[in-house]
């Protein structure tokens, strides 16, 4: 259970903080689907509407940079990962399994996106669009 939770308060604080503001060009990839952020995305965008000290470091609505982050889909669970494309999109999706961690498995991973009633094209930039995506903007220096 603290694996997504210490997920879900990273991002927070990281988005709170100015963070995804200030670093706008860095592709984050998240882990375990987010964790509790797509679910709590509308939460967060209250506590940036209503409290004064939410506003300090940010000028949007947390939603807008956290719609701009990329999560992996360890979470394997069909609802979810609906929630998690309603809200960021497939392009913003990238498969992961937790392999080698004793919860993780690739074929759980690979089967739970199969089975799931996306498009096949959204399917193909789960497994791999996405993350092809973000290497062909990664400087070829950077990946030696």
């Amino acid at each position: 259970m603290g694996f997504p939770f210490d997920t879900t308060l990273a991002i927070a604080r990281l988005c709170y903080a100015g963070v995804f503001r200030q670093l706008p060009n860095i592709r984050w990839l998240v882990a375990h689907a987010g964790g509790a952020v797509p679910y709590l995305m509308e939460r967060l965008d209250s506590g940036w509407r209503d409290f004064a000290e939410c506003r300090v470091n940010i000028d949007e609505p947390p939603s807008f940079y956290l719609k701009r982050l990329y999560y992996d889909t360890v979470t394997f669970s069909p609802h979810n990962l609906r929630l998690l494309r309603d809200l960021v999109g497939a392009d913003h999706m990238v498969m992961g399994s937790d392999y080698p961690h004793l919860l993780g498995s690739i074929e759980k991973a690979v089967r739970s996106i199969e089975a799931i009633d996306f498009s096949a094209a959204e399917k193909e930039q789960i497994f791999s669009g996405t993350a092809r995506s973000i290497m062909n903007n990664v400087p070829q220096t950077a990946r030696r």
